[in-house]
């Protein structure tokens, strides 16, 4: 069996690594639904709202605590409470802070690429001895 320490280094590296590659594709934000310590107490006690069951009967056979991340270890690591909940809050992380100067002028000079036209003058580029050359090629 693992123990907890393992668990939540794992966690820890698995975000890590999904967040490294939200940013290298330009994403923004990244939010997930936590779990409160409400909804364990509740769930080893056997005594579910009757509310709460439709959201666990989607994890089917995954356990809240398996499958899920706590509402407290999504806060240690960044996130923010954007939608409060007993049980299970909506947590966000915005992956642009920190970018800096740096992602604000590769996104201008994107914006200036995505505008930018290049007009060519009709028939530039274009060799005139196609066009009225007779053909040596015998017939």
């Amino acid at each position: 069996m693992e123990c907890a320490d393992d668990r939540e280094l794992l966690s820890q590296s698995l975000l890590a690594a999904v967040v490294n590659d939200l940013v290298r594709r330009g994403v923004r934000a990244l939010e997930a639904f936590g779990y409160t310590a409400a909804v364990t107490e509740m769930s080893e006690a056997g005594r579910l709202p009757a509310e709460l069951s439709p959201v666990v009967a989607v994890l089917g056979d995954c356990s809240v605590d398996e499958c899920m991340l706590t509402s407290d270890f999504l806060e240690d690591v960044g996130f923010t409470v954007v939608a409060p909940h007993p049980y299970f809050p909506r947590l966000r992380l915005e992956l642009d802070k920190g970018l800096g100067w740096k992602a604000e002028v590769e996104a201008a000079l994107e914006r200036l690429l995505e505008n930018a036209r290049i007009e060519v003058p009709i028939g530039a580029g274009l060799s005139s001895a196609g066009f009225g050359a007779k053909s040596t090629v015998p017939q």
